[in-house]
């Protein structure tokens, strides 16, 4: 059975390998997808100039769509425009976790109707360069 010494200096080898990896990795992701951008791009010039809808391929039927995105740029602004147009309809029902964070600490209940929950990680800090935490502490207090 390793100690947590071991334990600890295994973790940090292994996390050191999948930065690494995943660095690699993100790269060629990377990479790949510019080029892919640069052939949707390609092919949506093309789709426009010739009028097509779809185009059969031995590789799969090529085809676009288009789907709307929206975020919220002046909460002031949306409030006012909702308020005076009467279109409450466009509001999401949610709440503020950080919100609910601070109520469930300070009173200990979850309010009605939520769900609520933590997780617990494991997380390791690697040591710090320079002088150890305790010589640090004992420099100040002279």
């Amino acid at each position: 059975m390793p100690t947590l010494e071991d334990a600890a200096r295994l973790i940090s080898e292994i996390e050191g390998k999948v930065k690494e990896i995943e660095a690699d990795a993100a790269n060629k992701v990377k990479e790949l997808k510019l080029k892919r951008e640069t052939l949707e791009k390609w092919m949506n010039k093309k789709f426009l100039d010739e009028g097509l809808q779809n185009v059969r391929t031995p590789h799969g039927t090529v085809y676009f769509t288009t789907t709307a995105y929206c975020s919220v740029a002046d909460w002031d602004a949306t409030w006012n425009w909702i308020v005076a147009n009467d279109k409450y309809e466009v509001l999401n029902h949610a709440v503020s976790k950080s919100a609910i964070t601070e109520i469930v600490k300070n009173t200990g209940d979850v309010p009605p109707g939520l769900n609520y929950g933590t997780k617990r990680t494991m997380c390791m800090q690697k040591p710090r360069k320079g002088p150890s935490v305790e010589s640090e502490a004992t420099a100040g207090d002279q």
